[in-house]
């Protein structure tokens, strides 16, 4: 398996022959993966920000060393005000090493063993290194988690390979080994959980709207409910007044026939169409409670 990895690793050993050149080069993978997953840089995650920049405002972590000393390679934002710290640090010395090794026969494979078993346990040392920084607690609002990125899928392997308890041992201590496929996989769900929670915030601000609506239609509707039953009312003043004046007025005035010839304006009303001055009820079940 080792040969088959020497090509690839051999390429890898020329350009990152340097500590700094490998922490470049995982900070850059970490984050051409984040925006492969639909996160976009300063929105959706922030690089090289320190713990205090973070939680600044928030009250989390105040006073505190490792506060001060804080600062993962990138940090995602997650729904709630929370963050999920990942670093891109990864050893791998000792695996380019080990794939450095093309000679064939046992005392090359032992070689090669132990190399792979050093790889192992730089990055079990990492992982505890990692854990006692203790990013979760000093984020605040955080999963229990953080990530390390180990950009390269067979340096991952080889390290599993080599020790059989690293990854659960890891996940004991609160640190997820992720290689580029398990990362994007991780960063595909944060992206989903943030359109989800955009969805849902939509569909509170639309309930909202539509309860506020509800709301004012009832009070539209008490206002043309009181409009009603005022015209109902003058309706019946206007009914009251005209019966009134045919049986009542009108008796006397016909006594007084003087009256008709001398007045310069006849005595005369409108015809009322009884159908046209009826008052229109309410008839919906939303509107009358029926």
């Amino acid at each position: 398996p080792a040969k088959a990895q020497a090509p690839a690793a051999a390429s890898l050993e020329g350009a990152l022959r340097s500590r700094s050149a490998r922490g470049t080069w995982g900070e850059v993978e970490l984050a051409r993966i984040l925006e492969a997953s639909g996160m976009m840089a300063h929105v959706d995650f922030a690089e090289q920000r320190s713990i205090a920049s973070l939680t600044q405002g928030r009250g989390l972590g105040a006073g505190s060393a490792s506060t001060d000393r804080g600062r993962p390679d990138v940090t995602i934002h997650l729904p709630g005000q929370g963050f999920l710290a990942l670093d891109a640090k990864a050893p791998m010395d000792a695996y380019l090493r080990a794939c450095g090794i093309e000679d064939s026969g046992e005392e090359a494979e032992a070689r090669r063993r132990t190399e792979l078993a050093a790889h192992a346990k730089a990055l079990r040392s990492h992982v505890e290194a990692l854990a006692s920084r203790d990013y979760a607690r000093a984020l605040g609002s955080s999963p229990e988690l953080v990530i390390l990125f180990v950009p390269s899928e067979a340096a991952l392997s080889a390290a599993l390979r080599s020790d059989a308890a690293l990854l659960d041992d890891a996940m004991a201590r609160g640190v997820a080994l992720c290689s580029p496929v398990t990362l994007l996989a991780v960063a595909r769900t944060c992206a989903t959980a943030w359109a989800r929670t955009t969805i849902n915030e939509q569909a509170d601000q639309v309930i909202a709207l539509g309860r506020d609506l509800y709301e004012r239609l009832g009070v539209v509707a008490g206002h043309m409910d009181n409009l009603g039953k005022n015209l109902a009312k003058s309706v019946d003043f206007y009914n009251k007044a005209v019966s009134s004046m045919e049986t009542r007025l009108l008796s006397r005035a016909r006594a007084v026939t003087a009256l008709e010839s001398a007045s310069k304006k006849p005595m005369t009303a409108t015809d009322i169409d009884p159908d046209a001055a009826q008052v229109r009820a309410f008839t919906k079940p939303e509107l009358t409670g029926r």
